[in-house]
């Protein structure tokens, strides 16, 4: 997931991401557990910074 991130290098709604992941690794991405996952990633400032509502951006 992170390399999609930095591929991009920009601010990536949700829904676009787990789009991104299911291209590059060919397999659909449990949408709960990611935005989970990001959420807490973003609410400790490790990562990912939550832009808006289901938007993050890579820190």
């Amino acid at each position: 997931m992170w390399c999609v991130l930095k591929m991009i290098d920009e601010d990536i709604f949700f829904n676009e991401l787990i789009e991104l992941l299911r291209e590059r690794y060919g397999r659909v991405t449990d949408r709960d557990s990611l935005s989970s996952a990001l959420a807490k990633k973003a609410k400790q400032g490790v990562s990912v910074h939550r832009v808006c509502p289901a938007t993050f951006e890579l820190l």
